[in-house]
């Protein structure tokens, strides 16, 4: 989106494929017609650096290491039963 800031976006808006809901919004975004005579200087930025999408979401990291931190209790308590009674 910033790539077409100050001009006209409907191609890539249709190259991207946006689906219905995204069109449904398009009249409440829309902000005008791009003027033609107008130049627009372009300024080259920095690239925005994105973090990359492990894949796991962080509900499911949080219930492995609950499962985890279970599993240690567990062990634990079991390893002092089994000390006391080895006495």
């Amino acid at each position: 989106m910033l790539g077409q800031a100050g001009r006209d976006a409907s191609q890539e808006f249709e190259d991207v494929g946006h689906g219905s809901a995204a069109r449904l919004m398009l009249d409440e975004f829309y902000v005008g017609e791009a003027d033609s005579t107008t130049k627009v200087e372009v300024v080259d930025s920095p690239p925005v650096v994105v973090a990359k999408d492990s894949g796991v979401k962080p509900e499911e990291s949080t219930k492995f290491i609950h499962f985890l931190l279970s599993l240690g209790i567990l062990g634990l308590a079991f390893g002092v039963l089994l000390f006391n009674f080895s006495r």
